[in-house]
């Protein structure tokens, strides 16, 4: 699991817009791991001046500020995640059938 999820952060990471500062690439991490669970926080955690953490700003758009006007999605994050999932779930459905445990 945590080897699937690792690889789509480092292509989410590797997809993320880059402006003057890189803090959407440089702060795209997994933040906690708990096996037990087989629970982990992925996230982009860049704040922009404000204290505002703009990840999901950018993959899903937004309205500019002022409310004049639209800055479109430009989506790095989700994709790579749901190819882990399915990837995940696959070998979860095949470990099951197989009886393997």
């Amino acid at each position: 699991m945590l080897t699937e999820f690792g690889e789509a952060t480092e292509t989410a990471r590797l997809q993320a817009p880059v402006g003057k500062t890189g803090k959407l690439r440089d702060n795209t991490r997994i933040s906690e791991v708990d096996p037990s669970d087989l629970r982990m926080i992925i996230g982009s955690y860049a704040q922009d001046r404000y204290g505002t953490y703009y990840g999901a700003f950018v993959e899903f758009g937004h309205m500019k500020r002022g409310g004049h006007g639209r800055v479109h999605a430009r989506p790095f994050f989700r994709a790579p995640m749901w190819e882990a999932f399915y990837r995940f779930r696959t070998f979860v459905q095949k470990t099951i059938r197989e009886g393997v445990v």
